[in-house]
C-alpha cells in the first residue's frame, strides 16, 4: 500500500475558499448574513482559546 501525504494547510485553505463561496451565495439568495453562536459553560482556559480560534476562522471566511 502506498502512503499518501496530506497537506493539512492546503486542504484547510481549500475548505475555507469553498465556504466563502457558499456564504456569498447564501447572502445573495437570502439577503441575510449568517451568524455564529458559541455557548461556553465554565471558565476553562483551553475552551476559551478554542472559542477564539473558531471566531478567528469565522472572520476569515466571512
Amino acid at each position: 500500500m502506498t502512503a499518501l501525504i496530506l497537506d493539512g494547510r492546503a486542504m484547510g485553505a481549500e475548505i475555507k475558499a469553498e465556504l466563502r463561496e457558499e456564504i456569498h451565495r447564501y447572502q445573495q439568495v437570502t439577503g441575510r448574513v449568517p451568524g455564529l453562536v458559541i455557548v461556553r459553560v465554565g471558565g476553562d482556559t483551553a475552551s476559551g482559546m478554542y472559542s477564539k480560534a473558531i471566531l478567528r476562522v469565522a472572520k476569515e471566511v466571512g
